[in-house]
């Protein structure tokens, strides 16, 4: 356990500081989102229960709410972003539903760094080689009217089928948690509204 504590720090570590050092700046300022303020309760609840990790306004005074998944460099080759799906060994069975089922947000940003560290100490001068904010309810309509489909017979890339998006489920090599991916280049081409902002994921 106290190995566990220790690496949920370290991540929430580098999240808070990629949040405020490389999104601020490079994505949200553009935009003119600005940070809305909530105290450690109220943080702890959007995000343990609806998997949200910031809340903003917009020019208008409207709130929004955001999930932040940031990468390091390793995954630079990827033109997908990625939800954890189930953890179907898992012992307690309200757990097996992973982050898909429950995330409320209104907006996923997903940024891959152009630096392979994790220690912030070595983030600096690091910046996104690839980020894309995208409008999450539209996605989920989609599975809902079913222009998209989740198909766990497959693994590997997403894939234009009939009019429809095809998304296949992939393991980890652990097997602990499995996981779906959007493919960015296809939803650019076929959904272009859901994106708000990205860079490095498009030609």
């Amino acid at each position: 356990m106290k190995f566990q504590g220790t690496s949920y720090r370290k991540d929430r570590a580098f999240t808070d500081f990629v949040h405020r050092q490389i999104a601020l700046p490079q994505v949200y300022l553009p935009i003119s989102w600005e940070p809305f303020r909530l105290n450690n309760a109220e943080k702890e609840e959007l995000d343990i229960q609806h998997g949200i990790d910031r809340v903003f306004s917009q020019p208008d005074g409207s709130l929004v709410t955001v999930q932040e998944r940031f990468r390091t460099g390793q995954y630079a080759n990827y033109q997908d972003i990625t939800f954890r799906y189930r953890r179907d060994q898992h012992p307690n069975i309200n757990r097996r539903y992973s982050e898909f089922y429950k995330i409320k947000a209104d907006y996923l940003l997903y940024g891959i760094l152009n630096s392979t560290e994790k220690d912030t100490r070595q983030l600096h001068q690091a910046t996104f080689q690839k980020v894309v904010l995208l409008q999450l309810a539209p996605l989920w309509k989609k599975l809902e009217n079913g222009e998209a489909t989740i198909d766990e017979t497959r693994t590997g890339h997403c894939c234009w089928e009939d009019g429809k998006l095809i998304i296949p489920v992939n393991h980890n090599r652990d097997s602990s948690s499995s996981f779906v991916a959007w493919d960015i280049p296809l939803i650019a081409k076929h959904w272009p509204r859901v994106i708000v902002w990205q860079q490095g994921f498009l030609a």
